[in-house]
């Protein structure tokens, strides 16, 4: 009715708010599966024209950041109230709530995930969001009467994932309808893309690689841990390949040299670091992620002076630190005895925390293939047994790495790491941290 083209695609229902769409013909690589006009997207102008949208203009609620994507949110919110929106049948068919996020796990629930550090994760996110409703309802308390923090809370983690970045198209940030029903899993699954037609300005769903009739539309959201996964997305994948336990920690006032290090950390307006330990070391290294540096600059107590020379202590741009891209939050080897201390410290986290789980690895993964499970278990299961690789892999390297300190010499360091077997970790961290010490001075000075 709209100008919309959808006819190679159904939707399919498998279950309450679980939902796809799925190919009504043989689909060939680069063909486009699915055409809608850009006026039929929704962003955040689209809300700002709206009595609230205006309101929230006007105080300046809210930074652009998460304008993008709380009014297009708050925009759907009140198109459900209106029988009579063009949008009517999208908004029937988006899930009513959220409650395959852990997010909104009851009780008995949560046990599946005792242990996980996203336990940890997910209050802070919460805080995050709900500090936006609080800051919502200051500037427009009458308006808000009819939304409740419940119903807000909801409504982001339903429709956050369902949100398109469209270069080209003039807002960063889109809800397509029907195009938003697209499912998502591994990069390696992945069959189909989204992207926007300048020429035509519509968004577009274009096949990656043949899909044939009958077969599901899937997406991907890149090479992410199923951490990642699960507290954005709502679901893990089967046999992740970037398995890591991920360690919130907050900078704060806790913290030794907590001014000179916030400065360093980004501009202050968020306090939370998503430190990941990879189980496979290449996956650290594409990631950018330079875990055993944050961890040396976060307990760092020594002079501040070192703190400020970027230089000499080897400090990099941007690790991919959340809800930032100015992060100096990295420290390269100080000394032997610093970097023993750092290790141990590693050690002993990384020991309460697998001490956390009630449950073995061994019966995770027996139960993940118990018959009938939930896809809500199964997804957890994912998730702790993931996690616990990494932490079982994190120990090994800290206990190993722990040794070398008396053996004396990087040559016999290199000596020793030969002598391991099928520890690529470990033996790649001597090479990219430990000799980077110098080894004959730090010696002397200890």
């Amino acid at each position: 009715r709209y100008g919309g083209d959808i006819r190679k695609t159904r939707l399919v229902v498998y279950a309450k708010d679980y939902r796809g769409l799925h190919a009504t013909v043989d689909i060939k690589p680069s063909e486009i599966i699915i055409s809608i006009p850009i006026s039929l997207a929704v962003s955040k102008k689209d809300f700002a024209s709206k009595e609230l949208g205006k309101i929230l203009e006007e105080k300046k609620t809210g930074n652009e950041y998460w304008k993008n994507y709380l009014y297009p949110i708050l925009w759907w919110m009140g198109a459900k109230r209106y029988p009579d929106s063009k949008f009517k049948e999208w908004c029937e068919v988006t899930p009513a709530t959220a409650s395959d996020h852990p997010m909104f796990f009851n009780e008995e629930e949560t046990l599946w995930l005792k242990g996980s550090n996203i336990m940890k994760q997910l209050p802070l996110e919460k805080k995050l969001v709900l500090d936006q409703y609080a800051n919502i309802v200051k500037a427009a308390p009458e308006l808000m009467k009819e939304y409740s923090e419940d119903e807000f809370l909801n409504s982001y983690y339903i429709l956050d994932s369902r949100l398109f970045n469209l270069e080209g198209a003039d807002d960063n940030v889109y809800f397509v309808p029907y195009g938003d029903m697209v499912n998502a899993d591994s990069v390696e699954k992945m069959n189909s893309t989204w992207q926007y037609n300048e020429d035509t300005e519509r968004f577009e769903i274009v096949a990656s690689k043949e899909i044939k009739r009958g077969e599901p539309l899937i997406f991907s959201y890149g090479h992410a841990s199923n951490f990642i996964m699960f507290s954005y997305y709502a679901f893990t994948i089967a046999d992740d390949k970037y398995n890591c336990v991920t360690f919130p920690m907050l900078i704060d006032e806790s913290i030794p040299l907590y001014a000179e290090k916030k400065l360093l950390y980004h501009d202050g307006n968020y306090t939370v670091k998503l430190s990941k330990f990879y189980e496979d070391y290449e996956k650290r290294v594409n990631n950018n992620n330079n875990f055993f540096s944050f961890f040396r600059f976060y307990w760092f107590d020594g002079d501040v002076k070192l703190l400020r020379d970027a230089e000499t202590l080897g400090l990099f741009e941007d690790d991919g630190t959340y809800f930032h891209s100015k992060s100096k939050a990295h420290l390269g080897p100080q000394t032997a005895s610093y970097e023993k201390l750092v290790l141990g410290r590693l050690l002993k986290m990384a020991k309460e925390n697998i001490s956390l789980y009630p449950t073995s690895i061994e019966d995770d993964i027996k139960n993940s293939f118990e018959k009938g499970i939930s896809y809500k278990r199964l997804c957890s299961y994912r998730l702790v047994i993931g996690e616990k690789k990494s932490l079982i892999s994190l120990i090994e390297l800290c206990e190993f790495a722990l040794k070398l300190f008396d053996l004396g010499s990087l040559a016999k360091a290199r000596e020793y790491c030969t002598t391991i077997p099928k520890k690529p970790s470990f033996a790649l961290y001597v090479e990219d941290n430990l000799s980077k010490l110098k080894w004959e001075q730090l010696y002397k000075a200890n």
